[in-house]
């Protein structure tokens, strides 16, 4: 079985989220990163290059009582019961790209440090295609989307974002993600916008 989808798939997933409020709107300090995905392997469309300029926004992020609560929901609930209770919370961050500039929402936000490193992960319920929610397809397992990114402390680095992921906990309340693919896609140049 092949594993490559297109990138219009993840460019659907902007365009069709709910909310369209801009964060520099909504009255909070956002913190805001810029990267871009040096797409290979991916059959896009003939009008989309395999280079795309990504915003991600970071409003708030996941306090650790709501954190325990979603570790709760997994063990209890599994992934259905996490996808379901993200479609309830409050938006954490969003993302944009340079394709589409209407901007899709992430439901949960963590930052951590270790020495002088600070690592960035968003996740949200990932928009199902038409195919996937009737045809019960192996990729409608993969229900969520995350962005990673791995920052100096410039605020420089590297990233991934995983379009299609299973997630999980892990003992010490750290979000694991399985791809879908063989490998997220990478994000080059990550900075922290000043």
């Amino acid at each position: 079985m092949s594993r490559s989808f297109s990138l219009a798939a993840f460019v659907l997933f902007l365009l069709f989220s709910a909310a369209t409020q801009s964060p520099a709107q909504s009255g909070t300090k956002v913190e805001q990163y810029s990267a871009t995905a040096f797409v290979t392997g991916i059959f896009a469309p003939t009008s989309v290059t395999n280079t795309i300029a990504f915003a991600f926004f970071a409003s708030s992020y996941t306090p650790d009582d709501e954190l325990q609560s979603l570790i709760s929901i997994f063990n209890t609930q599994g992934e259905a019961g996490l996808e379901k209770t993200f479609s309830t919370m409050k938006e954490r961050g969003r993302v944009s790209t340079n394709l589409r500039p209407s901007q899709g929402s992430f439901k949960f936000a963590r930052s951590t440090t270790s020495g002088s490193e600070t690592v960035i992960r968003m996740a949200t319920g990932r928009i199902l295609s038409f195919p996937e929610l009737t045809g019960n397809t192996a990729l409608s397992k993969y229900r969520f989307s995350v962005v990673e990114l791995h920052l100096d402390a410039q605020g420089k680095g590297e990233g991934t974002l995983t379009y299609a992921a299973k997630l999980k906990f892990n003992p010490h309340g750290e979000l694991e993600v399985e791809s879908y693919t063989d490998a997220p896609i990478p994000l080059r140049n990550v900075r922290k916008a000043r």
